[in-house]
């Protein structure tokens, strides 16, 4: 079959985006459409590390093992031991989309 793998499609759209964003911000920038706006780069990573989160604790199933190790790190292994039973409660199916 032709075509990206489905496996590395949505890590590979994210990525575009976010340099079309780039692109474009740097553009407005350049053209004096919009101001600068202080901590760009903080609030990028920011932004794009709450998506990361959420998808874990929400979707953990379409987390990559790379992505998971990422938010073990991040959070000194809390997100292994996150009880997603009570996250259960307002989502349904949390736990075992987990555990496949």
């Amino acid at each position: 079959s032709s075509g990206i793998n489905a496996e590395y499609g949505g890590p590979i759209a994210l990525y575009f985006f976010c340099r079309a964003f780039q692109c474009i911000y740097k553009k407005l920038i350049q053209d004096e459409v919009i101001g600068e706006i202080p901590c760009d780069v903080l609030l990028l990573f920011t932004v794009s590390t709450a998506i990361t989160i959420h998808t874990g604790v929400c979707e953990p199933h379409l987390m990559r093992p790379s992505y998971t190790a990422f938010l073990n790190y991040l959070t000194d292994d809390r997100y292994r031991k996150l009880d997603r039973k009570l996250i259960n409660v307002v989502m349904k199916n949390v736990d075992k989309a987990a555990k496949s």
